[in-house]
């Protein structure tokens, strides 16, 4: 992978990460859905949570994730694996309003933040990788 970029491949990256997070979103939104009380509408909790989280996603990347991409790619930081660290590590306040209002249920468990937590940190990390996979050019490897 070079250190090359341009606008296009970096909004190409804001796009596909931001549809690549919502999909996560919703796919664990989906699971636990399947065994509740109505696993009827488990597909339409996956599908309230994917638009729910796309423009969430979009905001987050544009807000929080250009800025801090735009220090690291002036440094120098630009492998996949250093998107994934900072998606996992930058993802995480996105629980907080999460906590403000189910707060007490999850805090209350310790598992359950836990759950969350990781999820949410995992689904960053996942999204930086691709982030700056999209962004740069790359040689058909995904290492």
């Amino acid at each position: 992978m070079n250190g090359r970029t341009s606008a296009g491949a970096v909004l190409a990256a804001i796009i596909v990460g931001a549809a690549v997070g919502s999909v996560l979103v919703s796919g664990w939104l989906f699971v636990p859905s399947l065994f509740g009380e109505l696993p009827e509408l488990a597909p339409l909790v996956a599908a309230a949570g994917f638009v729910v989280a796309a423009p969430l996603w979009v905001g987050g990347l544009l807000l929080v994730g250009l800025p801090v991409w735009t220090v690291l790619h002036l440094c120098g930081a630009r492998s996949r694996w250093i998107g994934t660290a900072a998606g996992a590590v930058l993802s995480l306040p996105a629980l907080v309003p999460g906590l403000v209002v189910w707060g007490s249920a999850l805090s209350d468990e310790a598992m359950g933040l836990a759950v969350a937590l990781a999820s949410q940190a995992g689904t960053g990390a996942v999204v930086g990788w691709v982030v700056v996979h999209v962004a740069y050019e790359r040689e058909g490897t995904l290492a």
